[in-house]
């Protein structure tokens, strides 16, 4: 993938984030617009979760400090990577 594909990624993602982020009363860390360096990271986790097959799991167990991969953990929040996932599919 290379920048400019990247690139319009975060732009159409960040105009969803627009639109459902005005749903919170409380804006946090959540929310924030989506920068090329997360969208890797948030990419990997994707396809890391693909190569452990984990891609059947909740995001509560992949997550979870028992018996999920660290990675998730270190790659981005659980609840930023619901609310790009949802954001994304939307």
């Amino acid at each position: 993938m290379d920048d400019p594909f990247l690139d319009k990624i975060c732009e159409w993602t960040n105009k969803r984030f627009e639109t459902e982020s005005s749903k919170y009363a409380r804006k946090t860390a959540t929310h924030k617009i989506l920068e090329r360096d997360e969208l890797l990271a948030f990419i990997g986790v994707l396809i890391f979760s693909g190569c452990q097959k984990d891609n059947h799991m909740s995001t509560c167990d992949m997550w979870s400090a028992d018996i999920g991969a660290p990675l998730y953990r270190a790659a981005v929040s659980q609840s930023r990577f619901e609310f790009i996932i949802t954001c994304l599919i939307l």
